[in-house]
């Protein structure tokens, strides 16, 4: 886990840009690339799923934010064109304790793999959750253990180093 040249960046799109249209009418969402509008008519999970089946067409990687909390649902894996399960960071901050939160963050990396999709761990902050999640596993981690968030205009300089040494 670590990034390297050619890695994913990764931008958020909450459930409310689904709505009333608003996705497809964002240019960065189409890639300035004539992704097809969704259809006015049909409900907010038809559109959703339109919008979806359009980004991934065009190579965009879909992933479930925050998976185990919120309105995350395992309907999801099997109605939704994902490729990545994010594990909540409730659950990384508190898995090197063991119990309950490393069972479900094994559980989930489990079950993505099976299901055939990449699993991340957000908020990784130690070397101790970086050593669970590669016991068990998991694909790609992010978090402060990586690198701060940044601005923009920082990021460049990050991928011009390629690497984040771990």
């Amino acid at each position: 886990m670590g990034a390297r040249r050619g890695e994913r960046l990764g931008a958020p799109v909450p459930p409310r840009r689904f709505r009333a249209g608003s996705l497809e009418r964002a240019p960065t969402a189409r890639c300035r690339s004539g992704v097809a509008r969704a259809r006015t008519h049909g409900d907010d999970r038809e559109r959703a799923l339109r919008v979806l089946e359009d980004l991934k067409r065009l190579g965009v990687q879909i992933a479930v934010d925050d998976f185990g909390t919120g309105y995350s649902s395992l309907s999801y894996l099997s109605g939704l064109p994902v490729d990545c399960l994010k594990i909540d960071r409730a659950f990384v901050t508190r898995l090197v304790k063991g119990g309950r939160d490393a069972a479900l963050a094994q559980a989930i990396i489990s079950m993505g793999h099976g299901l055939g999709l990449r699993v991340l761990a957000e908020g990784v902050e130690t070397a101790e959750q970086l050593a669970f999640l590669r016991q068990h596993d998991c694909n790609e981690g992010q978090g402060y253990f990586f690198a701060k968030p940044a601005a923009p205009e920082a990021l460049a300089d990050l991928l011009k180093k390629g690497k984040v040494d771990v």
